[in-house]
């Protein structure tokens, strides 16, 4: 993994490869079906990754899906276990085609506040990776960058600071 690639820049944050989606050696049996599905970590440190964004990325480097989470990895139902994970069918049917999907973590998804510290801003980097790559496993959103988007904003929506003051 020496000549791996495992730091990479998105809209202006460093994401960290953390591991790699495989099909499990022995399925997760839930209450109403079965994973076969579970993300290969390079350390198990992951799982308990603080609220970031996360990444689904191709072996071409594109970037299939973005998310993100509030408490750890472990909770989103991304892990070494097993993955119960809504974006379950893309990834299993892209690991059927014998395409390699790596997840990605955002290493720092804060912007500092003077004088209160940092703020978490995952949701804003998602969306703005979101405007800028259009992942095609993200159907919510994509209309956020669209001129169309853009225009129906403008004429339905105010700033609140813009008549308050």
């Amino acid at each position: 993994m020496s000549d791996q690639k495992i730091i990479t820049e998105v809209v202006g944050f460093k994401f960290i490869k953390v591991g790699e989606f495989k099909f499990s050696e022995k399925p997760h049996k839930f209450k109403t079906w079965v994973s076969e599905l579970s993300v290969n970590l390079y350390d198990e440190r992951y799982e308990k990754a603080d609220e970031t964004v996360y990444l689904m990325i191709d072996e071409k480097e594109e970037i299939l899906y973005v998310g993100e989470f509030t408490y750890n990895l472990n909770d989103r139902g991304l892990c070494k276990k097993y993955v119960d994970h809504h974006q379950y069918e893309n990834i299993e049917s892209a690991l059927k085609e014998k395409k390699d999907i790596s997840l990605w973590l955002a290493i720092s998804p804060y912007c500092a506040i003077k004088g209160c510290g940092e703020l978490n801003i995952s949701k804003s980097i998602e969306q703005q990776i979101v405007i800028v790559h259009q992942p095609k496993w993200n159907k919510r959103g994509k209309q956020l960058g669209s001129e169309d988007f853009q225009g129906w904003r403008d004429k339905n929506c105010i700033r609140l600071d813009s008549f308050l003051s």
